[in-house]
């Protein structure tokens, strides 16, 4: 521990104080196990409305995080990193499939942790938020549905997948620009949970299409028989679109499977149809849009010099009909 962490004595008792928060909406248990969607009786878990067991204590860069068995995540950190930080772990677990709605100021919670007893307890909580409020009641004994929330299905998270998360999120908070782009996406995601399609769809295209942009300008910086002023026209961003882009990584080979090419084309014309004729979208196209940005992101992590693996097998490959089967596109001008 840390020395910056507070440190308490109570009844002969240590506790250190740090800021958490809940997974949500989908309702999680921490486990050895690798089964999905159990429910509490299975689970044989009985915390009271404040109190939950620790299931996993993980050391990252010198301090522990602790991850309670139904899913209450805790840092030891000030307030406003506490609440950065675990916005990236909730999005790191998106891109395993776990879902999450990006974390507000009133969803954050001070706890103090018992190691000797292995226990949490929340002791600071806010104005209730939804994602408290779903949290503390379902598993209040005393609240009068609680023998239906003991149904509600439960995503068992493997004790090993976490702790590759909290090394994952980590990592991301080691990489800035990479990291801001995955709260953006997350934020995203937050939107289509609320059913705001167009501002989803919005938010994965402004992440594609900056990213589209920066590749361009590292190609051309990368290019020796180049002047400077040649340089400069080239990423003259009143010159050059995002269809002017695409349509050169497919021919210098950066974008390899013309599949991709038509799918970034279609996603460039929804966005212009959104913002300009006012379109609507649908839930499904704005998942996909999310999706591919998510995927970007994980191959700019994983995979930087193939930053569009896999997007050929993405949902709106098939919605929209981009399969590439030869000859040539028609393609739309900005």
């Amino acid at each position: 521990m840390q020395s910056d962490n507070i440190k308490a004595y109570l009844d002969g008792e240590i506790s250190y104080s740090g800021f958490g928060a809940f997974i949500f909406p989908e309702p999680v248990t921490l486990s050895d196990d690798s089964g999905t969607l159990r429910n509490l009786e299975e689970l044989n878990l009985d915390p009271s409305p404040r109190s939950r067991q620790v299931a996993l204590t993980h050391e990252i860069n010198g301090k522990p995080i602790i991850v309670s068995d139904d899913g209450f995540v805790g840092v030891f950190m000030p307030e406003e990193e506490a609440k950065s930080f675990l916005n990236t772990i909730l999005a790191t677990l998106l891109t395993r499939g776990i879902q999450g709605q990006f974390l507000q100021d009133n969803d954050l919670c001070g706890f103090k942790w018992y190691p000797d007893r292995n226990q949490i307890w929340l002791d600071r909580i806010s104005i209730p938020s939804e994602r408290l409020l779903f949290s503390l009641i379902r598993d209040d004994q005393n609240y009068h549905l609680y023998d239906l929330w003991t149904k509600y299905p439960r995503r068992v998270l493997n004790k090993d997948t976490c702790k590759q998360v909290l090394e994952r999120a980590f990592e991301y908070t080691t990489k800035p620009e990479l990291n801001k782009d995955l709260i953006l996406v997350f934020e995203g995601y937050t939107l289509l949970f609320s059913n705001a399609n167009r501002g989803a769809f919005l938010y994965g295209w402004m992440i594609i299409e900056t990213f589209l942009e920066k590749l361009w300008e590292e190609y051309v910086d990368s290019l020796k028989d180049r002047t400077r002023n040649e340089k400069d026209t080239l990423k003259d961003y009143r010159s050059w679109t995002s269809h002017h882009h695409i349509e050169m990584f497919a021919l210098v080979g950066i974008i390899q499977d013309m599949t991709v090419r038509n799918l970034f084309n279609k996603l460039r014309k929804k966005r212009n149809d959104i913002v300009h004729k006012r379109e609507d979208v649908t839930a499904e196209e704005s998942a996909g849009c999310l999706r591919i940005a998510m995927l970007i992101i994980l191959n700019r992590l994983r995979n930087e010099k193939n930053p569009f693996l896999e997007l050929e097998n993405t949902q709106l490959v098939e919605l929209w009909d981009c399969r590439h089967v030869g000859g040539q596109s028609v393609i739309e001008d900005d």
